[in-house]
């Protein structure tokens, strides 16, 4: 079953980091089926003229959640399809001998392109609670359209 507890609403962002680096990301709060709070990025990073691979940051209430970082984010939709995006670790915490258990993110750029944005995505989220959140249609377009808006403005 894939219905809402809190429709996402997406917004694509632009963010200038520092000269000639320049943050594009599409951010909801979202609620997953126990009603926890979420925060799902996704994003890409231009760096002088140089795009990254798009990716997504999950992150749970800290002492609340947990989330196992290192295993595969499974995302499905109605349709059958289903997707693994691998942990991405490389630029997730400065302090890497610390890292937060609350707080995962994923390399989207084998799933993004496959994505069918008419119909809501299932992530679930590898933690000992079992999280399963639900993303909008709408949210999955401002996903595909992170690459574009980015290749976009390196052309400039």
């Amino acid at each position: 079953m894939l219905g809402f507890t809190c429709p996402a609403q997406a917004r694509l962002q632009e963010i200038e980091e520092a000269p000639e680096q320049m943050v594009y990301q599409s951010r909801q709060a979202v609620r997953d089926q126990q009603n926890q709070t979420w925060q799902i990025i996704a994003y890409q990073r231009v760096k002088a003229g140089q795009i990254s691979d798009p990716y997504l940051r999950v992150v749970g209430f800290p002492g609340i959640v947990r989330i196992d970082a290192e295993l595969p984010l499974i995302m499905s939709n109605a349709l059958g399809d289903r997707f693994a995006a691998p942990p991405a670790f490389d630029n997730l915490f400065t302090d890497t001998t610390h890292p937060e258990s609350h707080i995962a993110q994923y390399d989207l750029a084998d799933v993004i392109p496959r994505l069918n944005i008419a119909v809501p995505l299932r992530l679930e989220i590898p933690s000992p609670e079992k999280a399963v959140i639900n993303i909008s249609p709408s949210a999955l377009f401002e996903w595909q359209n992170l690459s574009r808006t980015s290749q976009g403005k390196t052309q400039e």
